[in-house]
């Protein structure tokens, strides 16, 4: 049996469902497992798979949970095939190419104090980071996770709060609160600007609205940290995943074999451009 490593890039491999469940009123997430009997591919945080459902086409979805066994991705309903998926039930068949992508870099050995960003849908291509760091917890001073959304309704992965809440520092922040929220109202830079930095051992992870990265990255850099420590994940229209089609073009950049992961330093000028 050959590994998807060893077939066609264009063909997706036939995954099974194994389970499937609501995040949120638009989101759900899905368990999958492959179909046949080859290892699972290895996957990293950060990167994504294209996800195919059969007779609508493929979207990519980034990893929201990585285990030795299956995977997790996260679906929020926006489209046509996301939906047609958001629709699927245990037990069915979906086409998975993948995986694709670079990952989000380790900490280098100065790094002391690590903070994780994350706007709205983002919140699923970082946590597989947050529970790395979680897991290596030990090694560093300060771990942070800075998490906003519209409102407590669209919250992703609540059952994992409490377990975050006893481990790191996990900070919530909503645009619009209710009469039984306890936590922060406002945008995640006004958070930012309170926190005590330690900006020469700090490195600092980003992924939602590509203005909501910037915004953040720009109080990151008034922090005084590097800009080559603050790492985005940016979003494109991806269609082949290989590089060939172009439909991801980023300035000089194809997100889907250069990235999805940059640092600041590295696209910074990017970011400052209208619809590129």
């Amino acid at each position: 049996m050959k590994s998807p490593a060893n077939r066609n890039p264009w063909i997706p491999n036939l995954w099974l469902i194994e389970d499937s469940w609501s995040e949120n009123s638009d989101t759900i997430s899905m368990r999958i497992k492959p179909q046949e009997s080859y290892p699972l591919p290895s996957g990293k945080p950060g990167q994504f798979n294209m996800l195919y459902c059969f007779g609508i086409g493929e979207i990519p979805i980034s990893f929201s949970q990585i285990s030795a066994s299956n995977w997790v991705h996260t679906i929020r309903n926006v489209g046509k095939v996301s939906a047609a998926l958001c629709r699927l039930e245990s037990g069915s068949t979906i086409g998975v190419r993948g995986p694709y992508g670079n990952s989000w870099p380790l900490p280098s050995d100065d790094i002391k104090d690590i903070y994780i960003i994350a706007g709205g849908l983002g919140l699923a291509p970082v946590r597989p980071l947050i529970e790395w760091a979680i897991e290596n917890k030990g090694l560093y001073d300060r771990i942070t996770v800075i998490y906003g959304t519209r409102d407590p309704e669209h919250l992703l992965f609540t059952k994992d709060y409490p377990d975050w809440n006893r481990q790191i520092t996990f900070l919530q922040t909503v645009d619009c609160g209710t009469r039984s929220w306890r936590h922060h109202v406002g945008y995640i830079p006004s958070i930012i600007d309170r926190l005590d930095i330690d900006p020469q051992h700090s490195i600092a992870y980003l992924c939602g609205p590509e203005v909501m990265m910037r915004i953040c990255s720009e109080s990151l850099l008034q922090k005084k940290i590097k800009a080559s420590n603050i790492y985005l994940s940016m979003e494109r229209n991806m269609k082949c995943a290989i590089g060939f089609c172009g439909h991801c073009q980023y300035g000089p950049h194809f997100i889907c074999k250069d990235g999805p992961i940059y640092s600041y330093e590295k696209i910074s000028r990017l970011l400052y451009i209208r619809e590129v």
